[in-house]
């Protein structure tokens, strides 16, 4: 059908969310030519529709429990990962990143980091530029979780890539830790 005093013609506007199948009418649109590509912020729109994965917290020392005064290692897994689309009859790839981490800590503190940390590793020392850590002051329990801010670039038909004005961040979910008190105990290595 027609539309416009240009010439143009009335396409209907369908989203397809590839990983569940649903499909959603989300309107008309009148095109003057089909070399009109989407823009930016089409783009950034599909951007933020586009599913994106909760980073998952990890913690050391396992098992939910850490100590007070003890520096309790933090980490995440989020990488890089690529979803395509056809948005207006153009191919549209997304290249998703993560880019901060927003480490909750459940006791009305928190802290930011470029990098999802890492796993304990007895020949690093542990330190606060070494792995993502917190030391809780109190005992109790505290439910801790890890947000995460993505950045996309895209490219339209295999062109040259371009960045993403805006990002998405996502709320991890929270996991249960107890924080208990040692006493120290001097032990009989000799058993006597």
């Amino acid at each position: 059908m027609e539309c416009g005093d240009e010439g143009g013609y009335l396409y209907h506007v369908y989203r397809v969310t590839i990983a569940t199948g649903t499909r959603e009418y989300l309107g008309t649109r009148c095109m003057v030519s089909e070399e009109n590509e989407p823009t930016e912020q089409q783009v950034r729109e599909a951007f933020r529709r586009t599913p994106v994965p909760k980073s998952e917290l990890m913690i050391q020392p396992p098992d939910g429990r850490t100590l007070v005064n003890f520096e309790t290692i933090f980490r995440t897994e989020a990488e890089q990962f690529t979803r395509s689309m056809s948005l207006l009859g153009f191919q549209v790839d997304l290249e998703i990143s993560p880019a901060t981490f927003q480490w909750v800590h459940g006791d009305g503190t928190d802290q930011s980091s470029s990098w999802p940390g890492r796993s304990y590793d007895r020949t690093i020392a542990v330190s606060s530029s070494s792995y993502i850590t917190h030391s809780y002051e109190r005992k109790g329990t505290a439910q801790p979780r890890v947000d995460t801010t993505w950045t996309a670039r895209y490219r339209i038909n295999g062109g040259d890539w371009r960045p993403v004005n805006g990002t998405v961040t996502i709320q991890g979910d929270a996991v249960d830790l107890e924080i208990l008190e040692a006493a120290p105990m001097l032990v009989d290595p000799y058993g006597t």
